[in-house]
């Protein structure tokens, strides 16, 4: 559990975009140094969510809270803005 627990705190610190609350793609190696692939994808969010709840202490449920909400914040700004498109 405590191996999850910090590697779920790794990609807090080196993936969470702090203004959407939505995880980045991952980290490449290119020539030598770290570059994070700022794309973001429902896949990457259902991963750590899935971490998130299989851990389930406060602070992980909390989180799973927050991400959640991110996750619905975006799927709304999406669909709102292809029913825009569409209107």
């Amino acid at each position: 559990i405590e191996g999850a627990r910090s590697l779920v705190d790794w990609i807090y610190a080196r993936l969470l975009e702090p203004s959407t609350g939505l995880f980045l793609d991952g980290v490449r190696m290119v020539g030598g140094g770290e570059v994070v692939v700022r794309d973001v994808y429902t896949y990457n969010q259902g991963t750590v969510l899935g971490a998130l709840v299989t851990l389930g202490d406060p602070t992980s449920r909390d989180r799973a809270a927050a991400l959640a909400t991110a996750v619905h914040e975006l799927s709304r700004r999406y669909h709102a803005s292809t029913a825009q498109k569409t209107a």
